[in-house]
C-alpha cells in the first residue's frame, strides 16, 4: 500500500527508503515483540540472559538500518546535489562522509552491542582515548591542514582558476584546492607550488578575481620626453592588436598584423608564426561569420514555429519546417551518407533525445570540412536511427 502511495510522489526518495527499511524494520519489530513478550518473566536467569540478547539484537539491527539508509539514500541525494552546484566542496566532502561516517557508525553499535551484552569495555576506552591522543598529536600539522582545507572548500575566498596575489608580491592562478594542500601556479617564475592549507588559510591573500574576472598587468615603458603622447598611444594599440595572441577585433587585428615585426623567421619546412597567426585568425573570422548565419537560420526557424504552431501543424507545415532544419545542418557542416543499420544504433537511440527528419533511409549525417580553413571544424558524430515505417529519425 505504501509502494503504491509513494509511486505517485515527484522524487523516488520515499520508494527507496521504503525499500532499505523493509528487512530492517521487520528485524526491529520481531525482535520488539520478543522483548515485550519476556519484559515480565523475572526471577530466571536465562529470561534475563534472553531479554539481554534481544535488547543487543535491537541495537545491532538498528545499526545496519541506519548504516544502510546514509550509503544507500543520504550519499545517493547528496552527490545528486553536487553534480547540480558548482562548489567544490561538496565533491570533495561527500566522498569524505562516505568513507567515514559508515565505520564510524558500525563501530559505535558494535561497542553497545558489547556493552548491552555485559563486556565490560573501560579498558578498551582508555586505550582507544590513548591511541586517538597520540595519533592526534603524530598528525597534528596533518589534521591542521586537512581542517583547514575543509574550512576553504566550504568558506572558499577563491575557486578554481582565479589569480590572487600572495604576501611576497607574487601573483599565482588557482589549480586545485585539496584537502592538504592547494596548488599553485606562479605566473613570474612559470612553475607549481604545493601550499599547506593551514598555512594559507593564515595568510591575507589578495583575490584579484574578484568581484570582476578582469585583470590589468602594468609594464613599464621608456619613450622620449618630446614623443607625441596621441602618437605613441596609437602606436602601443597597433602593436597589441598586431599580436594574433591578443583579442580584439578582428578586422583590426588583421589590418595591424603584417605591421608586427616581433616575430622570429620560420624554421625550413615550417610555417612562420606570422603566416600561422594570419591563417588562424582568418579562419576565426570565417567561423565567426558563419555562426552569426546559423544563429540568424534558428533565429528564423523559431519565428517560423511560432506562427506556424498556431492551431496545429498539418503535413505542408511539417515539411516547410523540416526544409528550414536541414538547412541550418547544412549550415553547421553536417552532410549525408549511405550507411546501414545496426542494432547497436537502435539501442543507442533509447537514450536519446530524436528529431524527426526527412533524410533518405540508409543515410546518415557526418561532420564535413565548412568554412574554408585548413583544419576541419569538427562536430559531434551523428547517427540515424529507424523507425519501422522506414523514415529515419536524427539524434545529435
Amino acid at each position: 500500500m505504501l509502494r503504491s502511495i509513494f509511486r505517485r510522489w515527484e522524487t523516488d526518495a520515499a520508494l527507496v527508503i521504503l525499500s532499505v527499511s523493509q528487512l530492517p524494520v521487520l528485524a526491529l519489530c520481531v525482535l520488539g515483540c520478543l522483548k515485550i513478550a519476556f519484559f515480565n518473566l523475572h526471577g530466571a536467569g536465562i529470561f534475563e540472559w534472553v531479554e539481554r540478547s534481544l535488547t543487543a539484537l535491537i541495537v545491532a539491527a538498528a545499526t545496519f538500518w541506519v548504516g544502510q539508509l546514509f550509503t544507500q539514500v543520504i550519499v545517493y541525494y547528496l552527490k545528486a546535489y553536487a553534480r547540480r552546484t558548482e562548489a567544490i566542496w561538496d565533491d570533495v566532502l561527500i566522498p569524505i562522509l562516505q568513507s567515514i561516517v559508515p565505520p564510524l557508525i558500525y563501530l559505535c553499535g558494535t561497542f553497545f552491542f558489547l556493552q548491552i551484552l555485559g563486556i565490560d569495555l573501560t579498558g578498551l576506552w582508555v586505550a582507544f582515548g590513548g591511541i586517538t591522543f597520540v595519533l592526534g598529536f603524530a598528525l597534528r600539522e596533518i589534521l591542521a591542514d586537512f581542517f583547514s582545507g575543509l574550512i576553504l572548500l566550504i568558506d572558499t575566498p577563491f575557486q578554481f582558476g582565479d589569480m590572487i596575489a600572495l604576501p611576497n608580491g607574487s601573483t599565482a592562478v588557482i589549480k586545485k584546492i585539496g584537502l592538504r594542500v592547494t596548488h599553485l601556479y606562479l605566473i613570474d617564475n612559470h612553475c607549481e607550488i604545493y601550499t599547506p592549507n593551514s598555512q594559507l588559510a593564515a595568510k591575507d591573500i589578495v583575490n584579484l578575481s574578484r568581484p570582476t574576472p578582469h585583470f590589468a598587468y602594468s609594464i613599464n615603458l621608456s619613450v622620449k620626453a618630446d614623443a607625441d603622447p596621441v602618437n605613441t598611444t596609437k602606436i602601443l594599440r597597433e602593436i597589441v592588436l598586431g599580436h594574433p595572441d591578443t583579442l580584439g577585433n578582428l578586422d583590426a587585428k588583421l589590418e595591424n598584423l603584417d605591421k608586427f615585426t616581433g616575430f622570429g623567421e620560420a624554421k625550413p619546412g615550417k610555417m612562420s608564426k606570422l603566416e600561422a597567426g594570419r591563417l588562424r585568425l582568418l579562419a576565426e573570422k570565417e567561423v565567426n561569420q558563419q555562426l552569426a548565419k546559423i544563429e540568424t537560420a534558428f533565429d528564423e526557424l523559431i519565428a517560423k514555429i511560432k506562427v506556424l504552431a498556431k492551431g496545429g501543424l498539418d503535413a505542408a507545415e511539417i515539411s516547410i519546417l523540416q526544409v528550414a532544419y536541414q538547412d541550418i545542418l547544412k549550415n553547421v557542416g553536417l552532410r549525408a551518407v549511405i550507411d546501414s543499420k545496426s542494432k547497436r544504433g537502435r539501442s543507442t537511440s533509447k537514450n536519446c533525445l530524436h528529431q524527426t527528419s526527412t533524410i533518405p533511409s540508409s543515410a546518415r549525417l557526418e561532420p564535413g570540412i565548412k568554412f574554408g580553413c585548413k583544419t576541419p571544424i569538427c562536430f559531434q558524430r551523428t547517427k540515424l536511427f529507424y523507425r519501422k515505417n522506414g523514415n529515419p529519425k536524427l539524434t545529435y
